[in-house]
């Protein structure tokens, strides 16, 4: 299917929902919208709905999907800059409120749960207060006494900007165990960093509110290439990142690296010297097949190894 063609199927599903939700609300469409005007290539519901009814102001700016009975739905590209140019509010469902605040310090990011609610403040003014951000604490069981000293040596590593891996001669002794709690080394995410990590994650979805905790992203040997290293596309909406980009901030965790093709290693390493903003976490079972990576190798992945007994 032609990229027009997709744009024209998500033009005519874009009406119906627009249609239904106006019906719910007992109005019809005042006036015909051209539904190709989004410069994203993404078509905003809400925004479509409210010009259709001619309830729009230039400085309130609409951005939230619409399912059939009127609700509000997330969007992925909440973080693009020309959501909020020219407006001082911003309408957004209830669930990216806090993120979308974050997100633009300098306008009014007022949340709604349905259509019905949007049209009354359109009318009138009486924003509902987003919710709060609450993070939940990790729960993981407690680390084993013989993986301690395994762990602090990795945690000095990581924490000194190196990458590790980790050696075991069979399975099972712990290995994701560590690297599941070695997003801490590297300390609790800045604001800055923070605002970066959530752009990510709500591009694909993963998240609608502000990220506070260091990602951690484990993607199995059988990852393609484009899940592992992005999807380039011609505008930054058509952009899909991969693991490497939502691992930004925090940890890869490449598990069973010997099942890894060696080409994708040395990319994952590659793209990680080029960026800095991630720390590679490699597991490695020795046998006699697939020995350890050599001094030359760690050398060249700015890798520790860290071997792990029992």
């Amino acid at each position: 299917m032609k990229p027009t063609d997709i744009q024209e199927v998500k033009a005519r599903e874009s009406r119906v929902r627009v249609a239904r939700a106006l019906e719910v609300c007992r109005l019809n469409l005042i006036k015909d919208l051209d539904f190709f005007k989004s410069s994203r290539g993404e078509i905003d519901d809400l925004q479509l709905a409210i010009d259709a009814i001619e309830r729009s102001h230039p400085q309130i700016k609409y951005l939230a999907g619409l399912d059939f009975n009127g609700r509000l739905l997330p969007v992925r590209w909440l973080d693009d800059p020309e959501n909020v140019k020219g407006c001082k509010i911003l309408v957004v469902c209830c669930d990216q409120a806090s993120l979308a605040a974050e997100f633009f310090p300098h306008v009014v990011v007022v949340a709604f749960g349905t259509f019905q609610d949007v049209l009354e403040f359109a009318d009138s003014t009486h924003p509902i207060i987003p919710r709060p951000y609450v993070e939940e604490p990790l729960d993981l069981p407690e680390l084993p006494s013989h993986l301690h000293y395994s762990f602090g040596e990795a945690s000095a590593a990581i924490a000194a900007g190196k990458n590790v891996v980790f050696t075991s001669e069979k399975p099972g002794l712990g290995v994701t165990m560590i690297a599941r709690r070695l997003v801490s080394a590297l300390g609790p995410l800045s604001h800055e960093h923070a605002i970066q990590v959530s752009g990510i994650h709500a591009h694909v979805g993963l998240t609608t509110e502000l990220v506070r905790r260091r990602p951690f992203r484990a993607p199995h040997h059988t990852v393609s290439d484009q899940g592992l290293f992005g999807r380039v596309g011609k505008t930054r909406q058509e952009f899909r990142p991969g693991e490497i980009h939502l691992a930004t901030r925090g940890i890869l965790f490449l598990d069973e690296g010997q099942e890894f093709r060696r080409s994708t290693i040395r990319e994952v390493f590659r793209l990680q010297r080029q960026r800095e903003t991630t720390r590679v976490v490699v597991g490695w079972l020795v046998t006699n097949g697939t020995p350890a990576p050599s001094a030359e190798q760690l050398a060249e992945w700015n890798a520790v190894e860290v071997k792990i007994t029992r």
